[in-house]
This record gives structure tokens, C-alpha cells and sequence, in this order.
């Protein structure tokens, strides 16, 4: 076997199956706790495949899934062009997306002739899942062996069942079926992997993974990066090969790319795209998700950090490298975006690296949930208003006002109690109140046995999931669209407007009409959502823009700030926008349609009466017929 793919130096193994702690400062490689296992398993055990086959459906019945919405809007149209070259001709944002630099729409489109888009995509959520919650309890059990592991790793997957939305304003999963969404579980495969020492193996997985979703799989391969470094001299060699492997594995996609041609955008970014950038991706790209928390929010992560590499030697030094890695791309999404407009950070993403630090952290709160409950009574009271705060999403600080504020500072404030009450940490240093506290060291619980543990954390888990759930919104379940408002006049248009109509739409970026080119299978102007392909395309983006002001009617009354941009006020575009359509005559609707070739016009049941013709109607939507088509284009 190579050895790139062995073990890193000092990692000493038995025979398959038998977990070994390594102890004491001799080992050169990453793993220097005395906790820490070496495990020669390549694959999970029938026990793990099982709890992870169980906790599936679960988690569905949790959070929920959807068809038909938000980005699915694009990605359903695209995989229909891919199917048939001739869907929608001449649409120009299928001409965009022909260049998205992903292998998974081809391969959803070549099974999509024999199983139809819904079911394919209902399958493939449901495995993602499954994916996920495997890798999410492996890389807590490579991290620390016994008790500990299993307990860590049963929070650890009760933390995911809690939904949160991260930096760059995405969920920690999304409740479809997406390309990072079926990214994620191997990506945490390539985590253990690396937590394993096998690090060739992780950056080829990690390559492998880009040809699904390039920039969570390029956060991922700087995060194995960076804990590879975490471990010195002993992974020089890992280091310099691993990005060679991740590449050569990347390679089928980057040539694609190479002959395709990237982003068409210049460099430096033209100040007006990046204006309009912001007018659809502000939540993004460009959202202030840390001012004024960003001041609570960065120092809860230094003590994160800090106390997995002062208290944490082996497992903590190597999650504070990953931790390290997936913050500093964060940051660097900060700087390129806000202060210089980078092109190329804005086209990678940065912010949903936040995505992999929240599951990161949520390993490391399992962790911190052991040590905690099994010390001095006043310690476990002290965890249980943590997780409740954790699983309720009550923010710690009173100036969290949006959502884009990451869950990872509740995180950071449970570890640094840590430092407080633990003993097993190693360590020469005692805080005095530590020292001072005899009474809570003579309290301490010796950790149960290995089932013991795994039962008790599988019932906490199961209690923050209740309340969770519990104190949140019901989940969404709509595996076809069908129950979507819009949906009926969406079909009635597809089986009597005619092949070639054009048909105006609300500035939507929510909801089912966005998606009306797939299930209307008709060309469609106005949608706001279609910006989204702006990011990679500067004459789209500024013709989407333009597109937008004038068929909603705000115009140039919409102004866009040069700096940073709240929740709060792109929320207000939006709803400014829609209502502005909404209240717009018949007039407006007739010279919106010669100027753009458009043909029909969809507005909401309950909104202002225009004279033109009514094709269809019920009680939420209203579909239109212009006048006058030969003056159109």
C-alpha cells in the first residue's frame, strides 16, 4: 500500500476492529490524545448502517422536504434543456446555466428518462440524508474512542435534526434535494478519513466530491488542509500531495471548465454588477450577518478555538484545525466580498463554509455534553440550559435581529465552561476557580459503560429534537409541487398556452412560480429569482436587473447601498417590488410586454383589477392574456 495512504506517523494500530488510545506527547502525527482511537475499519459497521437507516425517516419526519421551490427553480429547467435541447429556446437563462460547472445536473438528467424528476429527486434526498447522519456519527467516533465517541456522536446527529441557518444565510441542510445537499455526507467521510490519518484518500474523495459541488468540495479540501498542517512535520508529505490528488480527482470537471470557459465576469468586478449583485444576493454574498453581533459572535469563536488547542491535545487539535480552516475561509469571504469585491471569492462561496463549521461544532458540543454530564450537579444544570438554548435557537446576545447569525457562539460558550469543571482534560494549567473548587472535583461521575453512555445521549439527543421541533414551525411536506399556490394555473398554462408564449411573472424569489418554466414548460420574464445566475454572468446580470426594475415599477426608486446590506432592507426590496407589480395597470403590463416579447401576464387573485383578457383564474392567481402581438419582438 502507498504511503500516502497509511496511517500518519506515531498512530500505532492492532488488528481490524480493536480501537487503540494513544497516550502521551511521543506521537509525532496528529493524534496525540490520550482519548483518541486508531481504528484500521473501512467501512461502517452493520450497527451503524442500522442506527443511521432508523434515524433517516426521522429526520425526514423532522425537518421535512420539498419539490418545485427556490433553487429548484433554475435546476429543474436546466436538467429539461439538458434532456431536450430544444426546451425553451432562446431563453437566456438556460443559456447561463449551461455553464454551470457541476456534473450533477447530467447525471440527474441521463436517469431522469427512466425515473421520473420527482421520484429521482425524493430518492436522492432520502440517501443524502442517510449520508450525512453516517458520516456525522463516524468522524464523532474516530474523534474519541468509547463512551465519549458514542455519546458525542448521538448529540452530534440530534444537533443536525435541529434546524439552522448559517453564514451566507443557508440551512445546515436544506429540506430538498441540491447538489451541496448531496455533497455533504461524503464530505464528512473525507473528515474521518482525515481524522484517520489517511489523508491521500481524503483529498481524492474530496476531488471526487467536486464534480458534484465545487465550492463545498474546495472549502473542504482547505479545511483537511489545514488539520493536516495542525499536525506538523509528521504530515509534510500529506500536505504537499494531498491538494495533488484532490485535483487530479477534480481534473474530469476542470478540464470541462477549461473548455467551457469560467465565469464571465472581469476582474476587478465592475461596480455595477457588484450593486447589482447585492440587489438579489445580498443575503448571500453581501449581508452583515455579524455587525453589530459580529463583536460576541468572533470572540466566542476565539475561545472555541483556544480551548481546543490549549485543552484538547490529539482530537481537539485536530478539530481546531479543521475549525480553523472552515472560520479563516468564512473571514476570507468577509474581506474579498465586503471590502474588495473579489470576483473569485464571491464565485466560490465562502460563506457556506459556515455550513461545514456548524457540523464541526455541533461534533465538538456532543464532546463538551459528555464532560459536562458527567460532572458535579452544578455543572449538569448548566448543560441542560446550554442545549436548551441550543435546540430552541435562542440567541445569547439581545442583537440578533435576522437569521444569518451562525449557531457556533452557543457552541463556543459551552466549551469554554469547560474549562471550569473538567479534569480529564490534559493540561498542567488550573483556572482558579477550578482549583478553588473541591467540592465539584469530589462529585465527579466516573463515565458509564459504552452502552450505558450511548443510551443516555441517545435520549438527550431525542429530547433536544423534541423540543426543537416542538418549538418551531411544523415541517414542509411537498414531495411534487402539487400543493403549491399557483401550481393549478401553472398546469392549466401548460396544456393550453401556446409552445412559444412568453408570459410575465411576480418578482418572486419564494414560492412555486419561479419554477414556472418547469411546470408551465413556458418562457418566463420578471421572476427574481433569476438572478441568481447573475453571479457567474455580468451581462445577465445587469440585463436580470433591468429586467426586474421595469416590470415590477419601482425603476430607480430602488437604491442599492455601497457597502454591506441588512436583512432587513433586502427583505423590503423584495416586498417593495412585488407590491409596486401588484398595483401596476393594465398599461404598464401591455408596454412590459412589447418591450420584452412577453405574451401573458400571471398576478395574484386579490390584487388590482386590469382590463385585459383572463385566460384562467381561481382563488390565488389570475393568468392574462396582451393585447396586441404583432407589435412584440
Amino acid at each position: 500500500m502507498p504511503a500516502l495512504f497509511l496511517p500518519a506517523r506515531g498512530c500505532r494500530s492492532e488488528s481490524p476492529g480493536t480501537a487503540v488510545g494513544i497516550r502521551g506527547g511521543s506521537a509525532r502525527g496528529p493524534f496525540l490524545a490520550r482519548d483518541v482511537p486508531v481504528m484500521l475499519r473501512t467501512r461502517p459497521r452493520l450497527r451503524e448502517v442500522l442506527v443511521a437507516l432508523v434515524l433517516t425517516p426521522l429526520y425526514l419526519l423532522c425537518r421535512g422536504y420539498v419539490f418545485g421551490t427556490r433553487d429548484h427553480a433554475i435546476h429543474l429547467a436546466y436538467i429539461e434543456r439538458m434532456v431536450d435541447p430544444g426546451f425553451l429556446a432562446g431563453d437566456p437563462l438556460l443559456e447561463v446555466a449551461a455553464h454551470h460547472p457541476s456534473f450533477f445536473f447530467a447525471a440527474l438528467a441521463g436517469l431522469s428518462r427512466l425515473v421520473p424528476l420527482e421520484a429521482l429527486y425524493f430518492a436522492g434526498h432520502v440517501l443524502s440524508v442517510f449520508a450525512m447522519i453516517l458520516g456525522l456519527r463516524a468522524l464523532a467516533r474516530r474523534l474519541w474512542d468509547g463512551p465519549a465517541g458514542e455519546w458525542a456522536a448521538a448529540v452530534a446527529v440530534a444537533g443536525a435534526f435541529v434546524h439552522r441557518y448559517v453564514a451566507g444565510s443557508i440551512e445546515n441542510l436544506d429540506a430538498m434535494f441540491l447538489p451541496r445537499v448531496a455533497s455533504l455526507g461524503p464530505l464528512l467521510w473525507a473528515l474521518e478519513l482525515g481524522v484517520r490519518g489517511r489523508f491521500g484518500r481524503a483529498f481524492a474523495l474530496t476531488g471526487a466530491v467536486f464534480l458534484v459541488h465545487a465550492p463545498t468540495a474546495a472549502h473542504t479540501a482547505f479545511v483537511l488542509w489545514v488539520g493536516c498542517a495542525f499536525g506538523g512535520r509528521a504530515n509534510l508529505r500529506h500536505c504537499l500531495l494531498g491538494p495533488v490528488l484532490f485535483l487530479a480527482a477534480a481534473s474530469p470537471l476542470l478540464f470541462w471548465m477549461a473548455v467551457h470557459g469560467g465565469p464571465e465576469v472581469p476582474s476587478p468586478a465592475p461596480v455595477e454588477w457588484v450593486q447589482s449583485l447585492k440587489l438579489h444576493h445580498a443575503f448571500h454574498h453581501f449581508a452583515i450577518p455579524w455587525i453589530p453581533a459580529g463583536r460576541a459572535a468572533a470572540a466566542a469563536m476565539a475561545i472555541l478555538l483556544g480551548v481546543a488547542v490549549s485543552r484538547w491535545r490529539g482530537a481537539g487539535a485536530l478539530l481546531a484545525g479543521f475549525l480553523a480552516g472552515a472560520a479563516g475561509l468564512i473571514v476570507a469571504g468577509g474581506i474579498g466580498n465586503w471590502g474588495f469585491s473579489w470576483p473569485v471569492t464571491i464565485h466560490l462561496h465562502l460563506f457556506e463554509a459556515g455550513r461545514l463549521l456548524d457540523y464541526l461544532a455541533v461534533v465538538a458540543l456532543g464532546r463538551w455534553s459528555y464532560s459536562v454530564f458527567h460532572g458535579p450537579w452544578p455543572t449538569k444544570a448548566v448543560g441542560v440550559l446550554i442545549l436548551a438554548a441550543y435546540a430552541l435557537r435562542i440567541p445569547l446576545h439581545e442583537w440578533v435581529r435576522h437569521r444569518f447569525v451562525p449557531d457556533f457562539y452557543v457552541l463556543a460558550a459551552a466549551l469554554a465552561v469547560t474549562l471550569l469543571v473538567r479534569r480529564e482534560f490534559p493540561g498542567r494549567r488550573r483556572l482558579a476557580a477550578h482549583r478553588l473548587g473541591g467540592i465539584l472535583r469530589r462529585e465527579g461521575l466516573r463515565p458509564p459503560p459504552r452502552r450505558q453512555a450511548g443510551g443516555f445521549a441517545a435520549g438527550l439527543g431525542a429530547a433536544l429534537v423534541v423540543v426543537s421541533v416542538a418549538a418551531g414551525r411544523m415541517p414542509e411536506w411537498n414531495p411534487t409541487g402539487a400543493g403549491y399556490p399557483g401550481y393549478r394555473m401553472m398546469r392549466w398554462a401548460r396544456d393550453h398556452l401556446p409552445a412559444e408564449a412568453v408570459v410575465i411573472v411576480p418578482p418572486y424569489i419564494e414560492g412555486a412560480i419561479p419554477t414556472f418554466r418547469h411546470f408551465a414548460r413556458r418562457r418566463v420574464v420578471g421572476s427574481w429569482k433569476d438572478g441568481g445566475e447573475g453571479t457567474f454572468n455580468h451581462a445577465f446580470q445587469l440585463s436580470w436587473e433591468q429586467q426586474v426594475r421595469d416590470i415590477s415599477g419601482v425603476g430607480a426608486s430602488l437604491r442599492v447601498p455601497d457597502g454591506p446590506v441588512n436583512w432587513a432592507d433586502y427583505a423590503a426590496w423584495i416586498r417593495g417590488a412585488v407590491e409596486s407589480y401588484h398595483t401596476m395597470p393594465a398599461e404598464h403590463f401591455i408596454a412590459m410586454g412589447r418591450r420584452y416579447g412577453a405574451s401573458h401576464v400571471v398576478r395574484q387573485a386579490g390584487a388590482l383589477r386590469i382590463g385585459l383578457p383572463v385566460l384562467y383564474e381561481d382563488e390565488e392567481y389570475v393568468l392574462q392574456e396582451l393585447p396586441d402581438p404583432g407589435a412584440r419582438r
